[in-house]
């Protein structure tokens, strides 16, 4: 499906969408499973579907393509790039806390960069995985 169908499934059924962990194009975000993030509002601006997250959390995908929304379970296929914030876990939300990772195509290659480590690592960064999955244990 398209941007814009995954956006208006979003809005439609955002109360019955499962939480999950976070995979950015097979790179965990955290641990598997450690980590619990669930849809609370959608926006899509030209072409980049920006997803809330509960406890402020942000992710804008840009240029997202392949998308389905099958059992409430999110999928992105691919996206030029993907750029995630979030609050530093247990710290006060402000600016100081505030964490971003972004990781985009160029060409075949998957490049990260993050302001809060010096380099992502890239072995498990996977472009022939989906740009973006919420997976869920139930």
């Amino acid at each position: 499906m398209s941007a814009e169908e995954l956006w208006r499934q979003i809005l439609e059924s955002r109360h019955s969408l499962k939480s999950g962990s976070l995979c950015f194009w097979g790179h965990w975000f955290g641990r598997p499973m450690d980590n619990w993030h669930t849809i609370v509002n959608a926006e899509l601006l030209e072409d980049v579907l920006i997803l809330y997250f509960n406890n402020a959390e942000t992710l804008a995908v840009y240029n997202p393509s392949r998308c389905s929304l099958d059992g409430g379970r999110l999928v992105i296929g691919d996206a030029a790039s993907i750029e995630f914030r979030w609050f530093y876990y247990g710290k006060k939300p402000d600016a100081e806390s505030l964490q971003m990772m972004k990781i985009w195509k160029d060409g075949a290659k998957l490049r990260p960069e993050t302001d809060f480590l010096p380099h992502l690592p890239k072995q498990d960064l996977d472009p022939n995985k989906p740009a973006v999955e919420l997976h869920s244990s139930f």
